[in-house]
């Protein structure tokens, strides 16, 4: 997904941006940052994973559940191939089996003091290692701590 993301950069002739990403966007983020840092201004990312052994087993979250299942009305309502929603999750769940996969040298080519490693206290998805571990990783960037916030912070309540 970084990738397609630097491409449409390129095409609509932007030399450098800033990025805001949630979850999967946050990697996303991350990965630009690292492979591309001439491409980067800053980074605020909110619950990001640097590993799979830091995902937690979100089946055991009802506010997870709640959020999958509005995602299958919400496929079914916007996309042009509702009847593909199966497809799409398998494909989501496969790239979750092995991405990312980051250790603590991939994160050396980020200019760290323009990075924002953000979580909710509630987060259900992502250990709280996983930040701690990036923000000590990049040692000039801001982390931050939401209280009363989760990853899925729609289905709060």
């Amino acid at each position: 997904m970084s990738e397609d993301l630097v491409a449409l950069l390129d095409h609509l002739h932007i030399p450098k941006a800033s990025f805001v990403g949630w979850s999967d966007g946050a990697i996303s983020a991350l990965n630009i940052a690292a492979k591309h840092p001439s491409r980067v201004d800053k980074v605020f990312a909110f619950s990001a994973n640097y590993n799979i052994s830091g995902v937690m087993d979100t089946t055991l979250s009802p506010v997870f559940m709640t959020y999958i299942n509005r995602t299958i009305s919400e496929y079914s309502r916007l996309s042009p191939h509702a009847n593909r929603y199966d497809d799409f999750l398998n494909q989501i769940m496969q790239m979750w089996k092995g991405q990312p996969n980051w250790t603590e040298p991939f994160f050396s080519t980020i200019n760290s003091t323009n990075v924002w490693i953000v979580d909710g206290d509630h987060e259900e998805a992502v250990l709280r290692s996983q930040q701690d571990d990036m923000a000590r990783w990049l040692p000039d960037t801001g982390q931050l701590l939401l209280p009363q916030v989760r990853l899925i912070s729609c289905e709060a309540t």
